[in-house]
């Protein structure tokens, strides 16, 4: 990302913003003007951006020179334990070699997305064998296995209302009037404080825009579905051997939720996840969307809170 050496092929379709939660950047540039008003003035997203890795790196470098971290790096590729590979040697070395480790905690990146549900739960609880081990992933892909979650799948002859509606959701218009009408999108970013650094409505595919309000009614079906696959049967327990354990025959769900939308993500679509197979973890509550932050806009908040 920072450093391409001469000759290496270029990064196709690869964002550096991706890395990073644009709230994250948002709460940084607040917190800035909050404590010196005019510090910020010349400060682009990308400064904010560059200022949060650098701080971050720092840190990595103080807790790696105070000999508190360590970080080992190696290489390995995964595969489903079924059909050829369910006697792979190498496959089962690396799986066993990761359980070994104990991991308190494994991020699988978008790799959920290359594997079949049922396939990837099963790595996942060789993984965690021994338990107090939480997981963390993300699909970016979901949306294409859930029907209705874009808009062209509703057919304008039929289906005109909900086409509008959506629309007028994306484009930050309130879909209610009257002194009981519920806040508009663009209310709730503001709220959020996104208006401070990006123009609202976003400028962006009108695909991308409505797919973010559709996300948010059909989410749950994809979520219900990953968790369903992810159920500890009889045909899954026979299919791990030796590696189920009382420590991963459990299946619980952590947070799974949308983050807020931005103009500078690969797709704002994208569903983040955690979960664990232990059935002894005790897991700790998501955080509270409504939080407030240094960006809030607290009396916008206080107006949107009577409506909820």
């Amino acid at each position: 990302m920072w450093n391409v050496p001469s000759g290496a092929p270029p990064l196709e379709e690869d964002f550096a913003f991706n890395t990073v939660d644009f709230m994250t950047l948002l709460e940084d540039f607040a917190e800035r003007q909050r404590k010196q008003k005019h510090s910020v003035d010349r400060l682009s997203v990308a400064d904010l951006f560059v200022i949060h890795i650098m701080k971050n790196l720092q840190r990595l470098r103080d807790l790696i020179q105070a000999h508190k971290l360590t970080i080992n790096v190696m290489y390995g590729v995964v595969k489903a334990v079924r059909g050829k590979a369910a006697n792979d040697p190498v496959n089962q070395e690396l799986l066993a070699r990761i359980a070994m480790m104990h991991p308190y905690t494994i991020s699988w990146s978008n790799v959920l997305d290359y594997f079949l549900p049922d396939d990837f739960h099963d790595l996942a609880r060789r993984c965690s064998m021994y338990g107090d081990c939480m997981h963390y992933g993300y699909s970016m892909n979901w949306p294409t296995q859930v029907y209705g979650a874009s808009i062209i799948d509703y057919d304008p002859k039929y289906c005109k209302q909900v086409i509008d509606t959506t629309l007028d959701t994306a484009l930050c218009f309130s879909t209610s009037s009257g002194p009981s009408a519920v806040p508009s999108s663009m209310e709730l970013f503001k709220m959020m404080g996104l208006d401070k650094l990006v123009t609202l409505p976003f400028r962006e595919h009108p695909l991308n825009a409505t797919g973010y309000v559709l996300a948010h009614v059909y989410k749950q079906h994809w979520i219900d579905h990953f968790m369903k696959t992810g159920e500890l049967t009889g045909t899954a327990a026979f299919r791990l051997g030796a590696s189920y354990t009382p420590s991963n025959n459990g299946l619980q769900m952590d947070t799974m939720d949308l983050s807020m939308p931005s103009p500078l993500y690969r797709t704002s679509l994208t569903l983040y996840m955690s979960w664990c197979y232990d059935p002894e973890l005790r897991l700790q509550g998501a955080n509270n969307p409504l939080e407030l932050g240094a960006a809030t806009d607290k009396d916008l908040m206080a107006d949107m809170l009577k409506y909820l």
